[in-house]
């Protein structure tokens, strides 16, 4: 599974990836878990290179099987899977709906590791869709939460407050967090999170 990650979120080209992870679950897993896990990384991989009815198919079966386990955190975490693919497809009150479930579920039980990067994530659709005051309070939520050592849902949700901050007139601070954001974004080997960073910099420097 970490090969699998490092796949996903690291360097390698995305038809490379796709290829290398199709190979570790063609192998056969004896860990349902796992291939539940690695389908749906396969399916956001999918969505990055634009085959979003492939992606949709891997994350909803990598959901069903992640439910016929009765794994409830993880399967909780397909929304994030879905919500990343609705995103890159442009649809993001789908993204926000398949989310926004399983964020809840991941409050309820008191899970604050994964909630961390949920909460920002659900708080980027919401934004995007013209929401600031709601996504604030998402993102409160985020940093409340967020490890020290969670280095994504720092950088996250920091980089998704940092426009918002600017918009309600604070540039000083927007700048700062958009800063910091790209800051730690760029320690990592993480082009996908480093260039979401740089994007949501360049939105607080316009």
């Amino acid at each position: 599974v970490n090969l699998v990650m490092f796949a996903l979120c690291g360097p390698t080209p995305v038809v490379e990836a796709i290829a290398q992870c199709e190979a570790i679950l063609g192998a056969g897993l004896p860990d349902r878990i796992d291939q539940s896990a690695i389908m749906c990384s396969i399916g956001q991989l999918h969505a990055m290179n634009g085959e979003f009815q492939t992606a949709r198919a891997l994350c909803y079966g990598a959901r069903a099987l992640s439910r016929e386990l009765r794994q409830g955190v993880h399967t909780a975490l397909t929304g994030l899977g879905l919500g990343q693919i609705e995103l890159l497809a442009g649809d993001l009150a789908t993204a926000e709906r398949e989310l926004r479930q399983d964020y809840e579920f991941l409050a309820s039980v008191g899970e604050t590791y994964y909630l961390a990067s949920a909460a920002a994530l659900l708080a980027r659709l919401i934004r995007d869709q013209g929401r600031d005051t709601e996504a604030l309070e998402l993102l409160k939520v985020a940093q409340s939460v967020a490890a020290e050592d969670d280095v994504q849902a720092q950088a996250e949700w920091r980089s998704v407050s940092a426009p918002i901050v600017a918009r309600l007139g604070d540039p000083a601070r927007a700048l700062s967090l958009a800063e910091q954001a790209n800051s730690i974004a760029q320690q990592t080997e993480e082009p996908i999170m480093q260039g979401n960073c740089l994007v949501e910099f360049a939105s607080v420097l316009r």
